[in-house]
C-alpha cells in the first residue's frame, strides 16, 4: 500500500466519521430501543468481523480502480441529501453503506468490494425499514404465525379460535405481535449461519479430491 494510498484512505475514513457520525448514533439509538432491530448488536459486529478477517486476502489482490465507483459514491450523497430533506432516516443509512462501496470501488477495485460486500450486506440487514413497508411485510407473518399456532394447539386437542392474529383460548386471549413475525431474528441467523459455513469451508474444501 502506497502512502498516497494510506492518506487518501484516512482522508475517506475522516470524512465519512465527520458526515455519518450522527447517523450512526442514531441507528445504534433505535437498535437499544426497537426490539425489531436489536440483533444489530450482534450482527454489526459480526460483519466487521468479516470484514477484519479477510484483510490479508484485501492486501493481496491488484489494486484496479474503476472510475464508476465515483459514480456509486455521488449516488450514496443524493441519497443522504434525499434521506436529510425528507427527514427519511433509512435513505441516510443506507447512504452511508452505498459511500463505503463507491469509495471501496473508486480507491481499490472491484475485486475489494466483493470481499467485503457480505459484511455490507449484513449491515443492511440491521437498518430498521421504514414504518410503512415494515408494517407490509410482518402483518402477512403474523398471519403466518398465527396460523400455524392454531394448527398446532388443534392438534394438541385445545380448543382455540383464531381472529385474525389473535388467537382465543378457553383461559384467555393470546396476540401474536409484530416482534413473532421472524423478522428480527432474519439478520440474526443469517450472519451465524455465515460465520459457520465460513469456518467450516476449509475443513470441507480439504476433503475435496
Amino acid at each position: 500500500m502506497t502512502r498516497r494510498a494510506v492518506a487518501v484512505s484516512a482522508l475517506v475514513l475522516a470524512a465519512l466519521g465527520f458526515v455519518y457520525l450522527p447517523v450512526v448514533v442514531s441507528l445504534v439509538r433505535e437498535w437499544s430501543g426497537d426490539e425489531n432491530y436489536s440483533q444489530g448488536f450482534l450482527v454489526a459486529p459480526l460483519a466487521l468481523l468479516t470484514v477484519w478477517k479477510s484483510r490479508g486476502a484485501l492486501r493481496a489482490l491488484p489494486v484496479r480502480p474503476p472510475r464508476a465507483g465515483l459514480a456509486v459514491v455521488l449516488s450514496g450523497i443524493i441519497l443522504f441529501a434525499l434521506g436529510q430533506f425528507g427527514a427519511e432516516q433509512f435513505l441516510t443509512r443506507v447512504s452511508l453503506l452505498v459511500v463505503v462501496a463507491g469509495s471501496l470501488l473508486y480507491l481499490w477495485g472491484a475485486a475489494h468490494l466483493r470481499h467485503v460486500a457480505f459484511g455490507l450486506l449484513l449491515l443492511l440487514l440491521v437498518i430498521p425499514l421504514p414504518a410503512l413497508v415494515l408494517n407490509r411485510v410482518s402483518f402477512p407473518l403474523q398471519l403466518l404465525a398465527s396460523r400455524t399456532a392454531e394448527v398446532v394447539l388443534t392438534s394438541a386437542g385445545v380448543p382455540v379460535l383464531r381472529e385474525g392474529n389473535v388467537l382465543v383460548l378457553p383461559n384467555g386471549a393470546l396476540e401474536v405481535a409484530q416482534a413473532c413475525s421472524g423478522i428480527r431474528s432474519l439478520s440474526s441467523l443469517i450472519a451465524l449461519a455465515e460465520r459457520f459455513a465460513r469456518e467450516i469451508s476449509p475443513s470441507v474444501t480439504s476433503l475435496l479430491p
